[in-house]
């Protein structure tokens, strides 16, 4: 029998969230407090409602990325390498996808994903994914 990983775990959650509604950094905060039983209200989630299509829809910054920071930013705040943690984020991001804007992400994934929003549902469990194996490797130490 396999055994699944929590980061494949969040990946599921993740696209799941975004199915329904949530925008990209909604559906990572969102897995987040879920998966990490992370004592915050839920209500926390709204903080990423002004992240989807970019900063308010400027098409910069990809909310997927913007979620991930905060989360990384609440879970390994007082850790020595936190920041090494954030960088290897970002950096994991920016191979996954090119870039970490939302305007040049869109552009790449085509027509299809206006329609459709899978490209962007894909992204935000991808982004989930690394996420959590980036949480687990360092809340390891």
């Amino acid at each position: 029998m396999e055994t699944v990983t929590t980061a494949e775990v969040a990946k599921d959650k993740a696209m799941e969230a975004f199915k329904q509604k949530s925008n990209c950094c909604e559906s990572m905060i969102r897995t987040s407090i879920e998966l990490l039983e992370l004592p915050i209200p839920p209500e926390v989630v709204n903080m990423g409602r002004f992240f989807q299509k970019g900063v308010a829809g400027s098409g910069c910054v990809c909310g997927a990325l913007a979620g991930g920071m905060m989360i990384l930013g609440y879970v390994l705040h007082d850790h020595p390498r936190g920041l090494e943690a954030a960088k290897k984020f970002e950096q994991g991001f920016r191979e996954q996808n090119s870039s970490t804007c939302c305007r040049v992400i869109h552009k790449k994934q085509g027509m299809l994903n206006k329609i459709t929003g899978s490209g962007c549902c894909s992204l935000t469990g991808n982004s989930a994914e690394l996420l959590f194996s980036i949480i687990e490797e360092y809340k390891g130490e």
